[in-house]
Order: C-alpha cells, then sequence, then structure tokens
C-alpha cells in the first residue's frame, strides 16, 4: 500500500467537523485531532494580505478559515481523494 493510498483510507473513516464550534463560530482553526483544542489564529499575527501555505491540508477547514480573515491560500495533501473535500471547502470560503 503506498502513503497516498493509506492517508485515503484513514480520511474515509475520518469524522467531517461540525458546522459550527462550541462557541458558535462557523470557521476556525483545529490544531489538533480533538475538536476546539488549541489556540486560535491568533498566534499567527494578523494573516490579512498573506499567504499561507498549509501541508497535509486535509479538508481544507483550516485554510479556510485563514482565507476568509484575508489570506491567500495553497493546500497539500498526500491522499488524493481530500482534493474534492477540500475544492468543495475552499468554493464555500470565497463565498457566492
Amino acid at each position: 500500500m503506498s502513503l497516498a493510498e493509506s492517508w485515503d483510507r484513514c480520511a474515509v473513516g475520518s469524522e467531517p467537523r461540525g458546522i459550527v464550534n462550541t462557541k458558535g463560530d462557523t470557521t476556525w482553526l483545529n490544531w489538533t485531532q480533538y475538536a476546539d483544542h488549541g489556540p486560535d489564529e491568533s498566534v499567527l499575527g494578523p494573516v490579512a494580505g498573506r499567504r499561507v501555505l498549509e501541508l497535509g491540508s486535509g479538508s481544507g477547514s483550516n485554510l479556510a478559515h485563514l482565507v476568509t480573515l484575508g489570506a491567500s491560500g495553497l493546500g497539500v495533501d498526500v491522499a488524493p481523494t481530500r482534493e474534492a473535500v477540500a475544492q468543495g471547502t475552499l468554493e464555500w470560503s470565497a463565498g457566492p
């Protein structure tokens, strides 16, 4: 089994993240595998106008959050099936 196949298998069994977090926010950062755990984007400083590269971006939710704050971003993930999920996430974050 290749590395990409391993991550695809892992991704298929993962629970999708909720629509809102415990604070009621619709976009937020998940720094760990535990929901609502860890710091927020303030540790990065102002992100508006900055370029962000997220390695292992998965569904793209963290990157989408930074884009909603004004950053431009590129996500890379080794699991090919995550690309379609991430594309949908990023299209949502860009708005209509």
